[in-house]
């Protein structure tokens, strides 16, 4: 179906959950990342409908709702689905994880890590240790990753976004190695570790992502000092704050076994119509883009004929 269904394997994990084979297409489309608004784009959320736009949490049901987006339905972030990790002794005192945020293949940050790295440094040594995880293409780039070796931090990453239908289960096992979490910016990850029992907190420089409202991402981060001061500086990081990750990423939306196949249409004898409800979408989805182009096409050529712009 959609392709960011299954980003960061979350189509694997759901299958996986309710027991169906690795690759069942799911109908609709899946928020693939913590949102503070709809959960995607308003041309994203729009997509799938009829066909659902499955949200994590509260907060993305109600922006949906009151957007007129009555295809909306809750169902939790898919990491909430990965079965019980292994036993394990607690993480190392001190552990500190800093998880900054990331552009993505498209959109890259508009500023460098060389200020973040520095804000870290600046508290290192209420921690034993510090290992930064970067998204996979940040890490590919070694001065990225110099921002913070220079400064005696480990890096790593988690790896690719898509193609990788282990990736919440590595990020979890990373995660749960650290005793803190830390970001500059309010993120899947972060809500991630809270849920997972980390102390997190907020710290370092503004980071923008996008091009033209908050280049310099100040807007975002007063945003989020208003809305999550629990988290807001270096004193948070003894809170307590599981709840926060919690309620972010949907806890009170989980789906039993039974409830996610009969939502997604994973029964057994439904194949059939699993799958002409996926062709169903993809043609209305194709029908779409050529429509626009189709339109754009018919605009730059009455404008030749005019003699505008593009004749």
């Amino acid at each position: 179906m959609h392709g960011a269904n299954g980003h960061y394997g979350h189509r694997a994990v759901l299958n996986r959950y309710a027991g169906v084979a690795v690759g069942t297409p799911m109908p609709g489309l899946l928020q693939h990342g913590w949102n503070h608004d709809l959960g995607a784009t308003w041309s994203d959320a729009w997509i799938p409908a009829p066909d659902p736009f499955y949200v994590w949490n509260g907060r993305n049901l109600g922006h949906c709702r009151r957007a007129g987006i009555s295809h909306a339905v809750p169902i939790g972030a898919p990491f909430l689905y990965l079965p019980p990790p292994p036993p394990r002794g607690p993480p190392p005192d001190g552990s500190l994880l800093a998880v900054p945020i990331h552009g993505w293949e498209r959109e890259k940050l508009q500023q460098g890590f060389e200020a973040y790295a520095d804000s870290l440094a600046e508290i290192a040594a209420a921690f034993n240790s510090v290992t930064v995880s970067l998204a996979w293409f940040d890490h590919q780039d070694a001065a990225h990753r110099a921002a913070f070796e220079r400064r005696g931090f480990r890096v790593v990453t988690v790896g690719p976004r898509d193609g990788n239908p282990d990736f919440l289960a590595r990020q979890r096992e990373l995660l749960i190695g650290h005793s803190h979490v830390t970001s500059n910016r309010v993120q899947t990850g972060l809500f991630y570790a809270l849920y997972l029992g980390l102390k997190g907190f907020l710290h370092g420089p503004p980071a923008g992502i996008e091009q033209r409202i908050d280049r310099s991402g100040e807007l975002w981060a007063a945003w989020q000092e208003a809305t999550f001061p629990q988290l807001v500086g270096v004193a948070a990081r003894d809170s307590d704050l599981r709840w926060l990750g919690a309620r972010e990423l949907g806890e009170e939306f989980i789906k039993s076994p039974d409830e996610l196949r009969d939502l997604l249409w994973w029964n057994p004898g439904q194949e059939r119509a699993l799958h002409a409800r996926c062709w169903d979408f993809r043609l209305r989805t194709a029908v779409g883009w050529r429509s626009r182009w189709w339109r754009r096409w018919q605009r730059s050529r009455a404008l030749r004929k005019l003699g505008g712009p593009g004749g």
